[in-house]
């Protein structure tokens, strides 16, 4: 792009393309701020292909997005790392193209009555040389990356197909999915909601969306709008591993939600850590006092469940109910849980 310039040159050129990208935009009346990372990457003369270089840059691009610093440029030292996980990301990107996504899905139950309240959305990789992979194999690197906006499309289709798919069969149970910190701040989410709902047949009511506290710290403003959206078309909310963040119930009580799941870190040291079963005693007697539906995460026991369950708590999930299994393993789940207990 630039030829016979030298590195220090070339990152001059990159933060001047920055902060001319950095202004903001104005489209159909509306000022839009635009974060952009820019990663350098300098031949040195010597002979290297186009795409040895371009893999250099972007492997600069990524480290500048980490380091928050907007521009870096390619550090061999850092190559090693970095490169495993581009390679990680070319794979994945190939990999949801190509129909290797799926999804396993954990009931939630109620504690007072046999009924399921709802499942969960797992996502899981079946990589074609290193099985099937959990999400900590492989989110980390894809939240940093414009690639989680295509995977949050790919998991609602998923999870609304084989929604209308239980329906069909008689089984309205609600699916819950999860939302990236970046998902939940892009103004367009809403209608790619709506538009995934339609698109299957499945009323919003069917859907609930669980997005942690700490996407509730960045831009609180812009997340109220994006969830109020989605409120008003009829879609759940709820805030996951409640507890570990930087939220209250002082800031839940200003959001349409509707439901809190306490995270399953203070779920599991309740019966033997006084000041865990306060917490969760006083999550639970809170949520209520807001109108709020309270799910306990990690129910491991029954013991637990008990617990819980005389706390007021009330859902639960873990491995006590049982544990994540691909779609038809729920299929067959669901068509005993419904035999035995129809209603």
């Amino acid at each position: 792009m630039l030829p016979d310039v030298p590195a220090d040159r070339a990152r001059a050129v990159a933060e001047r393309a920055r902060a001319a990208l950095n202004e903001p935009f104005l489209v159909d009346g509306l000022a839009l701020d635009v974060d952009v990372s820019i990663g350098v990457a300098v031949s040195g003369g010597a002979p290297m292909d186009i795409d040895s270089l371009l893999r250099q840059a972007d492997i600069a691009m990524y480290t500048a997005k980490e380091r928050q610093s907007g521009v870096e440029v390619y550090d061999a030292a850092a190559d090693g790392h970095d490169r495993g996980r581009l390679v990680l990301l070319s794979e994945f990107r190939r990999g949801m193209a190509e129909g290797h996504l799926v999804l396993h899905y954990q009931p939630k139950m109620s504690l007072h009555t046999p009924t399921v309240e709802g499942l969960e959305a797992l996502v899981r990789w079946e990589h074609p040389t290193r099985g099937l992979l959990l999400p900590g194999d492989f989110l980390p690197a894809v939240e940093q990356t414009g690639l989680i906006e295509p995977l949050t499309d790919c998991v609602l289709d998923l999870a609304l197909a084989q929604v209308r798919e239980w329906t069909e069969q008689g089984w309205e149970v609600p699916v819950a999915v999860n939302l990236s910190a970046r998902s939940v701040h892009r103004p367009d989410l809403p209608a790619r909601v709506l538009s995934a709902l339609a698109t299957h047949g499945v009323p919003a009511g069917m859907l609930r969306l669980e997005l942690t506290e700490s996407a509730l710290v960045a831009e609180p403003d812009r997340a109220r709008d994006v969830l109020t959206s989605l409120h008003t078309a009829g879609v759940s909310l709820s805030i996951d591993d409640f507890g570990t963040g930087y939220s209250s119930m002082g800031r839940v009580k200003h959001l349409p939600v509707s439901e809190v799941k306490i995270d399953r870190s203070f779920i599991a040291e309740m019966a033997t850590t006084a000041e865990d079963a306060a917490l969760v005693r006083s999550v639970v007697d809170l949520g209520h006092e807001l109108g709020l539906t309270v799910v306990a995460e990690g129910v491991e026991d029954r013991a637990t469940a008990a617990a819980l369950a005389d706390l007021g708590c009330d859902v639960g999930q873990g491995y006590l109910f049982a544990a994540p299994m691909s779609a038809a393993e729920m299929t067959g789940w669901l068509a005993d849980r419904f035999t035995r207990h129809p209603g």
